[in-house]
């Protein structure tokens, strides 16, 4: 009997799904081996579909959707240090296919993955050598930049913030190249509307709500939070308060993120989001005192926090939502009205088996 869309919905998200689970499985049961069998059963419909392969820590939904590189996240399952991490991503490298790699900040990273380039013979471009970049201006609406490199050069204009978006976008573009080079017709005209029309929902939005300056962003890990931070201070004129709603997902680093934070003097209230695995607020309000942050009120639900922040913010105030995509996405819902989904199926975990970072 043919399932309505509902029941299909529900039956798909009742099925095994690592993101969501308290439980993840060790780092071993973590292969392809049943996937690349299913498809070679099915005739082998990976091979014949040209494909575009993007990996790293953070950026690659940005990069993707217009505009990355590997820093220290999830450390459970992909290892504790960034040469691990890159080991991990650099999985995707495939025998004689072109690489592009994005701007590193970690030399091991950007070490492993020219090691595995040269093994699998597949030519590399790196971005911070290859191109350069300069941002022209830049307002709340945007930014403007050129680019040069692998004799093209671009004047563009992207809806996003941060000097990391750019990075973002000149990696798109420098993907994009090596497809033309390869032979896909890709127009200049397409390169820039694309840049231009990229949205991208919880990456440093910023919105006026009852007088008070909004920021959401859905940083998870130390390095983002500190591109977050960095930003915040070039666009966002930062002359009252800062309010944080904050919570991490076990497994990412909370004190990392807390001690990037610590810099904005946020008077934080922290809350726990519908995720089955966002963090116990005791414990991550203990961490966020214990470098130097006020912590002024704890929830246990993301609406609820920000309510609090509104009642406790004044006009000029800047509240600041941050910690995880799930912060970002449940204000975002708020503010914007966006029906949540929530399917029941999915049940909340208790917080002893949270696993805390």
């Amino acid at each position: 009997m043919p399932l309505s869309f509902e029941a299909a919905v529900a039956q798909a998200m009742g099925l095994t799904d690592f993101e969501r689970s308290v439980n993840s499985p060790g780092h071993s049961a973590f292969h392809l081996e049943r996937m690349t069998l299913l498809a070679e059963r099915l005739g082998g419909i990976h091979l014949g579909i040209p494909t575009v392969h993007v990996a790293g820590t953070k950026g690659k939904g940005s990069t993707s959707a217009m505009i990355t590189s590997i820093s220290l996240d999830h450390v459970a399952t992909l290892g504790a240090t960034t040469e691990k991490i890159a080991h991990e991503k650099a999985g995707i490298i495939k025998q004689g296919t072109p690489v592009v790699i994005a701007p590193q900040a970690e030399p091991d990273a950007l070490d492993v993955f020219r090691k595995v380039s040269s093994e699998k013979s597949s030519p590399i471009t790196e971005v911070q050598t290859s191109f350069t970049w300069q941002k022209d201006q830049s307002d709340l609406s945007g930014q403007s930049f050129t680019m040069e490199g692998l004799g093209r050069s671009y004047e563009a204009w992207i809806p996003l913030l941060g000097d990391h978006q750019i990075e973002n976008a000149v990696t798109a573009v420098a993907a994009i190249n090596t497809l033309v080079d390869a032979g896909f017709p890709v127009s200049d005209d397409s390169i820039m509307q694309g840049l231009r029309d990229v949205r991208w929902a919880g990456r440093l939005e910023v919105m006026e709500h009852e007088g008070r300056t909004i920021v959401i962003d859905g940083a998870h890990n130390p390095y983002s939070v500190k591109r977050l931070v960095e930003a915040l201070r070039e666009y966002v004129d930062v002359q009252g308060r800062v309010i944080l709603v904050y919570a991490a997902l076990g497994g990412h680093s909370a004190e990392g993120m807390l001690v990037a934070l610590a810099p904005l003097e946020p008077e934080a209230i922290i809350v726990r989001s519908r995720h089955p695995r966002s963090g116990d607020t005791t414990r991550a309000a203990d961490a966020a005192r214990e470098v130097g942050i006020e912590v002024v009120g704890l929830s246990d639900t993301v609406v609820g926090g920000f309510d609090m922040a509104i009642e406790r913010s004044a006009p000029g105030d800047i509240i600041l939502c941050t910690g995880s995509l799930s912060v970002a996405s449940e204000v975002l819902e708020e503010l914007r009205g966006i029906e949540p989904e929530i399917y029941p199926n999915l049940r909340p975990s208790t917080v002893s088996k949270v696993p805390q970072p």
